[in-house]
């Protein structure tokens, strides 16, 4: 039985996008956000996995349902299959 693994190295282009959405350097992210931009940084370029923490901190301050952040990071994810 194949069961699908997910790489969630998507998730970081979906951030991006939204911060370019909003005209938003890393560093106005950085500042609108809270975090720094070191970790904003990482996050989009998959260094560091994005937590639901992120997620909901994004969701809030960009005014974007959870949702419809969570239904734009599963469009972008990757899926392998395991080996049986």
């Amino acid at each position: 039985m194949n069961v699908p693994k997910l790489n969630w190295s998507g998730a970081g282009d979906v951030l991006r996008d939204l911060r370019l959405q909003y005209g938003h350097s890393a560093a106005d992210a950085s500042r609108h956000l809270g975090i720094s931009p070191v970790y904003v940084s990482r996050l989009e370029t998959g260094k560091r996995q994005v937590t639901l923490n992120v997620l909901h901190i994004y969701s809030k301050k960009y005014n974007i349902p959870m949702s419809v952040l969570l239904d734009r990071i599963i469009d972008r994810v990757n899926l392998d299959t395991l080996p049986s």
